[in-house]
């Protein structure tokens, strides 16, 4: 998972939880449709549709909280769908039903103060809880930098994780292992392991996630990575972002909702999710000086209501 976040927390008391949403341990149709067009597999690619499905099993947070995982890490990253209002409070509502990645977005948005520190959640990782890791992850930054000294941290848990079943951190622990072999990727780089270094089996499991068309596990195969204009026309508004020269890149953005990519484009366009979170954090600064209005306004804004 790349869900990056900068959290920006808010002290404040959390409303009380909704009923809690149900939890399948069975697929549900349009999950595996869902899943299909984000791989592109027997249909085209689309991030847009395949969001739409989770969103519609995940139903704001009150339908299969299984399901609203996979929907918000796509919002986070502005695959398929941008964040909006809604979607902090299905953070919100996902946290209270203790969700712990989606309480570092609430947390970021003001919703939601956090109940433990990196600190305390690093201890519980290092005692073997896998959710614990992932937030590790999550909190210190999956991807290495420059001269880190937690890279060899984030690589053994990324590797660990995905060992454990979760695929989706294989593609980080194959992605720290190019920067190991000092830029030689793919087979050559593996071949120089050891026999029973795990990242054998790590790389195996990219291969397969590729070869069933997941986009960023075929980013970390030599040869077959998904064309970045491809992955923008799938409506992955975040790679079409980065094609600040491609003019097709701006229609699509403009037509998802990005007023600043239009032409003309609009001026101090702010993200309606930037604009919730700064409404929210204003509110509570004038709350905690005594404005009394805006105390009733943040408490306003901060509500998640019951699921029905």
């Amino acid at each position: 998972m790349r869900i990056a976040v900068s959290v920006c927390v808010a002290l404040m008391a959390c409303s009380k939880p909704s009923p809690a949403p149900t939890v399948s341990n069975k697929p549900a149709a349009d999950t595996t449709e869902a899943r299909s067009y984000m791989l592109g597999r027997g249909v085209p690619r689309d991030y847009r549709i395949a969001a739409k499905l989770y969103g519609e099993s995940c139903a704001s947070g009150c339908g299969d909280i299984a399901l609203c995982r996979p929907y918000l890490e796509m919002v986070m990253r502005s695959r398929g769908v941008l964040a909006t209002e809604e979607h902090m409070k299905l953070a919100a509502r996902m946290c209270d039903h203790g969700e712990k990645q989606a309480c570092l977005i609430a947390g970021q948005a003001g919703l939601r103060s956090l109940d433990f520190t990196q600190k305390s959640n690093a201890a519980k990782c290092d005692s073997g809880e896998l959710a614990a890791c992932e937030l590790d992850l999550t909190l210190n930054g999956a991807y290495p930098r420059e001269s880190s000294e937690h890279e060899s941290r984030r690589f053994k848990l990324s590797t660990d994780l995905c060992l454990s079943g979760k695929a989706a951190w294989c593609v980080a622990s194959i992605h720290h292992q190019w920067r190991r072999c000092d830029a030689e990727t793919g087979q050559p780089c593996i071949d120089k392991q050891p026999k029973d270094s795990p990242i054998r089996e790590a790389w195996k499991r990219v291969q397969a996630e590729c070869a069933e068309g997941d986009a960023d596990a075929c980013e970390q195969v030599p040869g077959k990575a998904v064309a970045r204009m491809t992955l923008c026309e799938a409506g992955d508004f975040g790679v079409c972002d980065q094609l600040e020269n491609e003019p097709r890149a701006k229609e699509i953005l403009c037509a998802a909702g990005r007023l600043d990519k239009c032409d003309p484009p609009t001026k101090d366009y702010v993200s309606p999710a930037r604009s919730f979170s700064t409404v929210v954090h204003g509110s509570d600064e004038r709350c905690k000086q005594g404005d009394q209005e805006m105390c009733a306004t943040h408490a306003k804004l901060t509500t998640v209501s019951s699921c029905k």
